[in-house]
């Protein structure tokens, strides 16, 4: 059994066994663990896998008419929320960012409100880190979330001309885009607070508390916690979904306004992809389409 599975089960089996589940066998299966769960006589068997790339995952068997499924599907995904949240708070905000390590498209900031009585929602429409979801899943939760909590969710697109035009002016004034940064995770925090009044804040971590609570103006004493791999938390979790949805947006729709599919990221195939682009657009307009501070600027002819 892999250690990532037994501290999975260390976290797992005291809440199953409060709710009444009981472990009655388990046997190793490929890439996993099978156990049978026991509770008012009935049995489900449920299987646990691990992959570096996917992390620890769960398949639920039995029949789809059992009655253990619904409630064993809601408890699985408890230990993601309570586990790794550092807070106590009933309502707060989530925000992440997408785009900041991607050469084509825009920088997108998110934020999304809520209280804590809808988290099994979220857990039940498949709302997770979004760098563990694939595009079709980001599209099909991000229109989920929209149209559950439209008026709980906040987003802010800087698009390519508009990015370098900022970048440029921080520069100028000797701030970053970690500056930058601060500023939209702050505007969402502000914004949804005005509406909200939330007890506090979690925000997947870029930059120091200090550049971010200077960020949050006048509100000096405003609760938020900045922690790394902030997506643990399910309403930061939203948030990078949400990111994530308008970014791949943008790319689709662009790529289809070029007619020349953009790629993501910053290794060698963006350097390809943007020299064969500027070679059709001429390099002085790749501004509104690329991050031209990157290296990869630098390279197109």
């Amino acid at each position: 059994m892999s250690p990532e599975i037994m501290a999975y089960l260390e976290k797992m089996l005291p809440i199953l066994e409060k709710n009444d589940f009981v472990l009655t066998d388990e046997k190793p299966i490929k890439y996993g663990l099978q156990l049978k769960l026991t509770r008012n006589g009935e049995t489900i068997p449920l299987s646990i896998y691990y992959s570096a790339k996917k992390g620890i995952s769960t398949v639920i068997g039995g029949s789809p008419k059992s009655k253990l499924r619904n409630p064993l599907a809601l408890l699985l995904n408890k230990p993601l929320v309570i586990a790794d949240t550092d807070h106590t708070w009933q309502t707060w905000i989530g925000t992440d960012e997408s785009g900041k390590g991607d050469f084509f498209g825009p920088l997108i900031t998110a934020g999304f409100y809520g209280n804590r009585k809808i988290l099994p929602y979220l857990q039940q429409i498949g709302v997770k880190d979004s760098k563990k979801m694939n595009d079709t899943e980001i599209e099909s939760v991000g229109k989920r979330l929209y149209a559950a909590y439209f008026d709980q969710i906040k987003a802010i697109t800087l698009l390519p001309a508009k990015y370098n035009e900022r970048y440029i002016d921080l520069k100028q004034k000797g701030k970053n885009l970690n500056d930058l940064l601060a500023w939209m995770h702050s505007r969402i925090i502000i914004d949804l607070d005005q509406i909200y009044h939330p007890e506090g804040a979690f925000i997947d971590k870029f930059t120091t508390d200090g550049r971010i609570r200077a960020a949050l103006k006048d509100m000096k004493n405003y609760n938020f916690i900045a922690q790394t791999k902030g997506e643990s938390d399910l309403f930061v979790a939203a948030a990078s979904i949400i990111a994530r949805f308008h970014f791949n947006r943008w790319f689709k729709r662009v790529s289809e306004e070029l007619d020349f599919k953009l790629p993501r990221g910053a290794g060698s195939h963006v350097d390809v992809a943007a020299q064969q682009l500027a070679d059709m657009l001429g390099k002085k307009n790749m501004g509104n389409y690329v991050k031209i501070h990157f290296t990869n600027y630098d390279k197109i002819k």
